[in-house]
This record gives C-alpha cells, sequence and structure tokens, in this order.
C-alpha cells in the first residue's frame, strides 16, 4: 500500500508498469476479509485511495466509509481490576524515515528516498475524506484537512541525527 500510495509515479511512466499493477487486482485485495484498509494509517489509506481511483485500479471509498462507521473502542480490564478503553489505533510512526542508523546508512543511503509530497491537482473534498457528521463530542481538529496538516503527517519537525 505504500509503494502504491507514494512511488505510484514511478508506475505510471510505461504501460506495461500499468498492466503490471492491473494485474495485481487490488480490488479484490481490499475487499478481501482480512480487510487491510482497517489497519492502516489513515493518512496512506486515503493516499492509496485517491490513486486507485485515478488509475481504475480499485474503488476503496465504500471499504473505508464501512470501516470509518464500525470502529469501535475495546474496553478491558487490567491486573489491578481498572476499566481501560482502547481504539487500537497505531502510531503514526514509520521507522524508515528518517534514516539514523550511522553504521548501515553509509551502504542504504545511496538507495535511501527521502518523502516527496505529491504535486497534483486538487481533489473534491467528496473524494479526498469520506463524509462524516460532525457531532458536538467529537473533535474538530480531527476532521480538519489543511494541506499542511496532510503532509506533516509524512514529516518530522527535525531530524535526531
Amino acid at each position: 500500500f505504500y509503494i502504491v500510495s507514494f512511488r505510484h509515479k514511478d508506475f505510471i511512466g510505461k504501460k506495461k508498469n500499468v498492466v503490471f499493477l492491473d494485474s495485481l487486482n487490488m480490488a479484490k485485495m481490499v475487499t478481501s476479509r482480512l480487510n487491510p484498509l482497517r489497519v492502516c494509517q489513515p493518512a496512506v489509506v486515503q493516499n492509496f485511495a485517491a490513486v486507485t481511483r485515478k488509475y481504475q485500479l480499485a474503488y476503496c471509498y465504500t471499504i473505508i466509509e464501512h470501516n470509518d462507521r464500525n470502529t469501535m473502542p475495546i474496553i478491558y480490564q487490567d491486573d489491578r481490576g481498572a476499566i481501560l478503553m482502547s481504539n487500537n489505533v497505531l502510531e503514526a510512526f514509520y521507522p524508515f524515515d528518517p534514516y539514523i542508523l550511522e553504521r548501515s546508512s553509509k551502504k542504504i543511503e545511496p538507495f535511501y528516498r527521502e518523502y516527496e509530497e505529491t504535486c497534483e491537482e486538487p481533489m473534491d473534498v467528496d473524494t479526498k475524506e469520506p463524509n462524516h457528521e460532525i457531532d458536538d463530542f467529537l473533535c474538530n481538529q480531527e476532521l480538519s484537512s489543511t494541506p499542511s496538516s496532510k503532509s506533516n503527517k509524512f514529516s518530522y519537525g527535525s531530524s535526531p541525527g
């Protein structure tokens, strides 16, 4: 999903590569019982959905909306008897960006690619994000989709290396 989402421009240069992407049958992949779109980061899912829709490889928005409706928190009890609630959302952290391992960086550096934001024409608001009903108790901050907030999901303020 990451490769299709962020390196799709490398694939679309030749018709042979587009045919290869089409042969992967991504529509079947995203509709499988494993539901891979449910466990990917939301920004990756949105970008993947936009790319696969643009090249007519798969239509993911129905599954994204279904996953949004069916996300329920898990309530459990710890060893001390305290009731805890988890929504099972993974932290938005990609461990290979930036690459900070000193000894192996000499071998990886020539092949390493930093994240590059795609500068394509702006999409309609309806296709960028599924429709969300704004309730009184929801934080409006999560629903905002400003261009700067989207690019910040895949970048770090400063490099630790």
